[in-house]
């Protein structure tokens, strides 16, 4: 019943309730003691439903998924580990050093990877891949239309939407980051 409730509370009308839009950001340092701007992570704390929602959702999704994306992608995969990567990493680099040869690589994470995404791409993106076109755009309703709130302490800054970029800690944009 409940799941019910959720549901009907946004895909009923193909829009998210204006108070279901709002999210504060929270910004932990990567490492210790460190304040600068690209040494913190911008987590994107949504409304308790909406998260909710976004793991039933991502659940359910997770069998379409399982049909396209590729083995080695380890990131909100059922029975997969993130250290996997580091050791498939690591013995790449090992048979490199040992062989003698060259490897290079790219670090998203280090540019603020969840930030890259731009709203009405993805959303292109989303529906030529197979997803229904109606939460694709219940998504899209979301992103365009949300307030976020810096949150330092116990303290809100005023509100902005903004333009780019996906929540995260939002199930969902790892979803659409696979």
């Amino acid at each position: 019943v409940y799941r019910a409730q959720v549901y009907h509370l946004s895909e009923q009308p193909g829009r998210w309730p204006s108070s279901q839009r709002v999210a504060y950001q929270v910004h932990p340092p990567k490492e210790d003691g460190t304040c600068e701007p690209l040494q913190t992570r911008p987590i994107r704390v949504y409304s308790l439903i909406y998260r909710v929602y976004a793991g039933l959702r991502f659940r359910e999704l997770q069998p379409w998924q399982q049909k396209w994306v590729h083995p080695s992608l380890h990131g909100a995969q059922a029975d997969h580990e993130t250290a996997q990567t580091f050791m498939e990493l690591g013995l790449d680099v090992a048979e490199a050093q040992a062989d003698n040869q060259s490897l290079s690589g790219n670090l998203l994470d280090s540019i603020k990877h969840f930030d890259l995404y731009i709203h009405p791409l993805v959303v292109r993106i989303m529906v030529a891949s197979g997803l229904p076109p109606w939460f694709v755009f219940l998504l899209a309703d979301l992103w365009e239309e949300q307030q976020v709130f810096i949150k330092i302490g116990g303290h809100y800054g005023e509100g902005f939407s903004p333009f780019n970029g996906l929540g995260q800690g939002d199930v969902i944009a790892l979803l659409v980051t696979n």
